[in-house]
């Protein structure tokens, strides 16, 4: 169950659930959104793209394996793959954003800008 409210520069998420519930957050497309988990007080920071080739899953790879956190990329089906893995990644619909999920937003930064 998730409980959503805007301030004035993020859109938030009280999560009650699992994280997996994150993949319900998000309709603004290229908005940082952050996803705070009530059970274990971390908070997950987000960021929705769109893919248009297969260099830039690629490009999110490289990044991603730079990373010392997890990053995962999350489809709007519901599908989660881990940003270091090109065989989860090419599983994932992208012919609409997806989301870029970290705990740490200097790593979710790098990921990112690697896209863009």
């Amino acid at each position: 169950m998730c409980t959503f409210y805007k301030t004035n520069e993020y859109f938030c998420a009280i999560m009650t659930n699992t994280r997996t519930r994150c993949t319900a957050i998000g309709s603004a497309p290229l908005v940082r959104e952050r996803v705070f988990n009530s059970q274990k007080g971390t908070c997950l920071m987000v960021k929705q793209v769109k893919i248009s080739s297969f260099s830039e899953v690629k490009n999110i790879m490289t990044a991603a394996t730079k990373c010392l956190d997890d990053i995962g990329v999350h489809d709007t089906k519901g599908s989660i793959a881990d940003a270091k893995s090109i065989l989860g990644l090419m599983s994932l619909d992208y012919t609409k954003p997806v989301m870029l999920v970290s705990e740490n937003p200097s790593e979710l930064e790098h990921v990112f800008n690697a896209v863009c």
